[in-house]
């Protein structure tokens, strides 16, 4: 499947989804962002898994987060809550006192979802 047709395929299924999340209902932010998970999972042959079933996302910080891309060394996801947009990264931190890694969580609220978010 190209990519073209994941995003369609993706988008017409966010507003599904969306319509069926009493938090998210008639927010146009939220369907954008679920349509981006749906792409992302879509990108790694794991869509079809989603299809007939709830979305489960990563809960932080009291909020529902959506994978929507990575890179090398970080993950990226995008949420909502009460009308808010957030970001949520995680990543490799800095070591503890062990001398073992820890993992960098970072949420922040953003205005809007442009921007760089990882790569399918």
């Amino acid at each position: 499947m190209d990519e073209t047709r994941i995003h369609w395929l993706a988008e017409s299924r966010a507003g599904e989804l969306v319509s069926s999340m009493p938090e998210y209902r008639g927010d146009p932010a939220a369907e954008e962002m679920i349509a981006c998970h749906l792409a992302y999972l879509a990108l790694h042959h794991v869509l079809e898994i989603y299809i007939d079933k709830e979305l489960s996302p990563t809960m932080k910080g009291g909020i529902a987060f959506f994978q929507v891309g990575r890179n090398a060394t970080h993950d990226f996801y995008m949420g909502m809550k009460d009308g808010k947009r957030y970001g949520l990264y995680i990543g490799p931190g800095d070591c503890d006192e062990n001398g073992r890694e820890t993992t960098d969580v970072r949420i922040t609220e953003v205005s809007d979802w442009k921007g760089y978010w990882g790569h399918y």
